[in-house]
C-alpha cells in the first residue's frame, strides 16, 4: 500500500469522491472491500448520514429481526451482548440524521420506519446513553416525538425540523418544547436551531417520496409558532449561532423582566425570523444581547407600513454593529399601493444610513 494513504485527510477525500459519484455508494463499499486499510475509511463515509433508524437495526443478524406488517422493522428475539456490540460499533458511524444521502435515495428510507420495541430496547439496555453518540445533525418529525430524549446527542450542533406533512399543531409544539427543554442539558455544543418554513426547508425523505403527488396535498403555508417559554429556552443556548423560527403573536414575545436572568441570544450571528407582523420582529430584536449579529431575515405575513419601519430600525441599530452587520433582508407578503416597497425600502436606507456595510446590500430588500 502507498504510504500517502496512511494519511488520513487523504483517504477521506478519496472516500468523498468516490462517494459522489453517480453509483457512489455501490463504488465506495467496492472501494472499501479492496483493501483493509481503506475499510473502515469507505464505512464511516457510507453510513454518515441516514434517512432514519432502520439501516442500523438491518445490521444485525438476519434471525434478529423482520418485516412487522407491511413494511416496519421490529425484533423478532431478544438482542444478546454480540448484536448490541455491532449496533453499538455502527450507531458511532452516523453523524447526520433525517437527510438523504443522495437525491437518487431520496424517500428510500421513509418505507421502512422503526418499531418502537427496538427503541423501548435500547432505552432499557443504554439508560440515560443517546442513541447515537456522535450524531452533529439531526432532522426532526413528529414521528421522532416518542424518542427524541435518544437521538439528543452531546456531540449535536444542529437541529432542524420538518413539518411538511404534519397537521397536528399539539404534536408539533410538543416536539419543539421538548427538544427546548432537553437541549440545554444535553447538547452543549447546540449551534443551530431551524424551523423552516415547509415551502423554504431541505427537502425530506417524506416530501421526496410524495414529489409526484405535491400538486394532491394541501398548502402548508408556516411553520409552527413559539411561545414565550420556548423563546427563552431558545435564548439560553450558550453557543447558538444560527436561528430560524416563527412568532404568531406579540404576546408570545417574552418582557424584558422575563429574560433579566440570562444573556439572550449571546453568540447568535444568523437570525431569520417569520411574524405575522414587523412589530413582533422588532420586539423580538429588543431581547437581543448578542456583539456579532451578522445577517438578519424577516419574513412578514403582511407587507407592513413605511412608518413601522422607524421602531424596527431604532431595535436592529441597538443590537446590531456597523463593524460587522452586513445582511439585511425584508419579504413581506401583504398587498399595498404601487411603489410602497420602495416607499420601504428609502425608509430603512435613511434609518440605517451609517451602517456602510449595508449599502450594497439595501438594493436587495425584497418587499
Amino acid at each position: 500500500m502507498h504510504h500517502c494513504l496512511n494519511i488520513e485527510e487523504i483517504v477521506e477525500a478519496i472516500c468523498e469522491q468516490v462517494f459522489l459519484l453517480q453509483d457512489g455508494p455501490a463504488s465506495l463499499l467496492a472501494f472499501g472491500l479492496a483493501c483493509y486499510a481503506l475499510l473502515e475509511p469507505a464505512l464511516d463515509r457510507l453510513w454518515r448520514t441516514q434517512t432514519n433508524l432502520s439501516p442500523l437495526v438491518r445490521v444485525l443478524p438476519a434471525d434478529s429481526w423482520t418485516y412487522f406488517g407491511k413494511n416496519i422493522v421490529t425484533l423478532t428475539r431478544p438482542l444478546v451482548r454480540e448484536d448490541w456490540k455491532r449496533l453499538d460499533a455502527y450507531a458511532l458511524r452516523i453523524r447526520n440524521l433525517g437527510f438523504e444521502h443522495t437525491r437518487a435515495l431520496a424517500g428510500q428510507g421513509m418505507r421502512h420506519p422503526v418499531n418502537f420495541a427496538i427503541l423501548e430496547a435500547f432505552r432499557a439496555h443504554h439508560e440515560g446513553s443517546p442513541f447515537l453518540p456522535k450524531l452533529q445533525s439531526l432532522r426532526l418529525t413528529t414521528y421522532h416525538l416518542r424518542f427524541v430524549d435518544l437521538l439528543l446527542a452531546p456531540s449535536l450542533t444542529s437541529v432542524s425540523f420538518d413539518f411538511g406533512l404534519c397537521w397536528n399543531t399539539h404534536e408539533e409544539h410538543e416536539l419543539l418544547e421538548a427538544v427546548l427543554i432537553d437541549a440545554g442539558a444535553r447538547c452543549p455544543y447546540l449551534q443551530e436551531f431551524l424551523v423552516e418554513s415547509s415551502r423554504t426547508s431541505a427537502s425530506s425523505a417524506g416530501d421526496a417520496a410524495l414529489e409526484p403527488f405535491a400538486h394532491l396535498l394541501p398548502m402548508r403555508q408556516y411553520p409552527p409558532s413559539l411561545q414565550a417559554g420556548d423563546i427563552i429556552r431558545l435564548a439560553s443556548i450558550p453557543r447558538l449561532q444560527r436561528a430560524c423560527f416563527r412568532v404568531s403573536s406579540i404576546a408570545d414575545v417574552p418582557s424584558r423582566s422575563q429574560m433579566q436572568h440570562i444573556v439572550a441570544f449571546h453568540s447568535l450571528s444568523d437570525l431569520e425570523l417569520h411574524v405575522r407582523s414587523l412589530e413582533i420582529a422588532t420586539a423580538l430584536l429588543e431581547l437581543l444581547q448578542t456583539p456579532c449579529l451578522e445577517a438578519l431575515t424577516v419574513h412578514v405575513d403582511n407587507l407592513p407600513e413605511p412608518l413601522t419601519f422607524s421602531a424596527f430600525c431604532v431595535a436592529l441599530r441597538s443590537v446590531a454593529s456597523p463593524a460587522t452587520f452586513h445582511s439585511l433582508k425584508l419579504n413581506g407578503g401583504g398587498t399595498n399601493s404601487p411603489g410602497a416597497g420602495d416607499i420601504c425600502a428609502e425608509s430603512i436606507s435613511n434609518q440605517l444610513e451609517r451602517y456602510n456595510t449595508l449599502v450594497s446590500v439595501l438594493a436587495r430588500v425584497d418587499l
